[in-house]
């Protein structure tokens, strides 16, 4: 595709783009519509009567560090109630760090 002839310029994608630094934009109060528009679709849901609790699985705690996390927002009558997020996960805490051996003489 030759760019320089396109009307309009190519949309980026963005993958699990969710991070913690757009959780800390949530309020409490706020409509679902707002989380929605804020975080894109939940990964999953739960719903007990009027309170539904909004999951977004695996996502990184920001984009300069390699934590993962799992966070939630709780909406009672379609507002924001709760939010928070889950046990952090370390991907380098199960990675195996293969040094090279020292030039032999």
């Amino acid at each position: 595709m030759d760019y320089a002839q396109a009307d309009t310029p190519p949309a980026i994608i963005r993958v699990a783009a969710v991070t913690g630094s757009a959780f800390k934009k949530l309020d409490e109060g706020m409509s679902k519509e707002d989380v929605l528009r804020l975080l894109g679709k939940p990964d999953g849901f739960h719903r007990d009567g009027n309170t539904e609790t909004l999951t977004y699985a695996n996502r990184l705690m920001s984009g300069f560090r390699m934590e993962r996390t799992d966070y939630f927002v709780t909406l009672t009558d379609g507002k924001v109630s709760g939010y928070g997020n889950g046990e952090i996960r370390n991907p380098l805490s199960n990675t195996l760090i293969v040094k090279p051996a020292p030039p032999s003489r």
